[in-house]
């Protein structure tokens, strides 16, 4: 029986030098019409973008994006407690719904949930439902690094998507216990970053002289795609479709022909036994905020 993942495309590239690691550019309009035009004829349903991706937000509501179902995400950092949090939050939502040229938006994400103190996000989330109980979002959430910025706090689960880092490296989050929280709350888990900001897919003389730390793991993962035949691409999708803990995720491309790769590849038949690589969860090289280029 073959299986498949809900794909959304990320947006990130489309306002800032975003994506491949050493090689990342912003796209030109070209570019951004032709990934968006494919996306359409593939059938894919959502998008990612943020008011912190440069101009992402503006261009694509001067492509146009009428029928996607967008997710979008704010900041809280200068939000505090004391403030007119409903206010502030839903003058936020309606500038990044007035750059996209909408009038509804499918999700709001909380993009540094992790770094707000606790009362600041148990105000944010009653503010953003407010905002989804007038109609200006169907579904509010938080965008995470690792499970430990939900679990001392697993009682504000008060919300419909938590969007985390997942990939072959990083399992932090599908192996911990919020998996089965999100399902008692019925909230969905998006994965990004699957990846690796490219670090995945590239090809051993490809990758930056900084990555010599972690070439014990790399040349496992090297060997592990080389040995069952299939490429990266490939297998970083197959270890996404075969976690059942993950309902959407995340990619972000260069081109449509990247596109049409990942849509050619999201779907397999056999199961894959993925090997431990010796990535410790503390390790820097699962998260590319910290990353010394």
């Amino acid at each position: 029986m073959s299986s498949s993942m809900t794909i959304i495309l990320g947006c990130a590239q489309f306002g800032a030098a975003y994506g491949r690691v050493g090689t990342a550019e912003r796209l030109n309009d070209t570019s951004l019409c032709k990934i968006i035009n494919k996306a359409r004829d593939f059938g894919i349903e959502y998008l990612d973008t943020a008011a912190a991706y440069g101009d992402s937000e503006v261009r694509l509501g001067q492509t146009g994006i009428i029928g996607f179902n967008v997710i979008t995400k704010i900041s809280g950092a200068k939000l505090s407690a004391g403030m007119d949090l409903s206010g502030r939050v839903e003058s936020q939502i309606k500038s990044s719904l007035a750059r996209l040229n909408l009038t509804r938006t499918y999700c709001v994400l909380i993009h540094d949930y992790a770094e707000l103190r606790e009362e600041n996000r148990i105000s944010l989330l009653a503010a953003l439902n407010g905002a989804k109980k007038k109609g200006l979002v169907e579904k509010i959430g938080v965008s995470i690094y690792s499970p430990e910025d939900l679990t001392t706090h697993a009682g504000e689960l008060s919300f419909d998507v938590v969007q985390a880092p997942v990939n072959v490296f990083d399992s932090r989050v599908i192996n911990s216990a919020l998996p089965d929280l999100f399902s008692a709350a019925g909230i969905e888990l998006h994965a990004r970053s699957i990846f690796l900001q490219g670090l995945l897919l590239m090809h051993s003389n490809e990758r930056p002289k900084y990555f010599r730390l972690w070439s014990k793991a790399l040349r496992l993962w090297d060997e592990f795609c080389a040995d069952l035949g299939i490429s990266k691409l490939k297998a970083c999708q197959a270890f996404l479709i075969q976690s059942q803990q993950v309902a959407k995720v995340v990619v972000g491309v260069d081109s449509e022909v990247q596109l049409e790769e990942i849509i050619q590849n999201n779907i397999m038949s056999e199961h894959i036994n993925f090997p431990e690589f010796g990535i410790d969860p503390g390790d820097i090289l699962i998260d590319p905020r910290k990353w010394q280029l």
